[in-house]
């Protein structure tokens, strides 16, 4: 548990003191790896990864989107203040493209 949260946590300070994408890409893949179920790192990786999504390369990207979908499932509070506090509901949109069967949820102006 306690390398676990280690990793969660040294993803929001990387985050934080704007340390570098490949810092931050191998705290949340080895957050994720050695934690996927630990409330803690899905909310941590959740709020970093999708802060970050865009400079993410597809490791990283796996790794945030299954914390996303844990806490979807496990958590939805937490997820729904994550992305109220950071406004991400168009991020959020973003991260879960491949589980969205109808994308006209996330962008009302896509033609039906």
């Amino acid at each position: 548990f306690a390398s676990t949260v280690a990793w969660a946590d040294l993803a929001l300070v990387d985050y934080r003191l704007g340390a570098s994408t490949q810092s931050i890409e191998s705290a949340l893949i080895r957050a994720v790896h050695f934690g996927p179920t630990e409330t803690h790192v899905r909310i941590a990786v959740s709020e970093v990864g999708m802060l970050t999504w865009p400079d993410l390369d597809q490791s990283a990207r796996a790794a945030v989107r299954e914390a996303v979908l844990g806490l979807m499932m496990y958590d939805s509070k937490a997820l729904t203040r994550l992305i109220v506090l950071h406004d991400l509901q168009d991020r959020l949109c973003e991260v879960l493209a491949q589980e969205l069967s109808d994308s006209r949820r996330c962008n009302p102006d896509i033609p039906s």
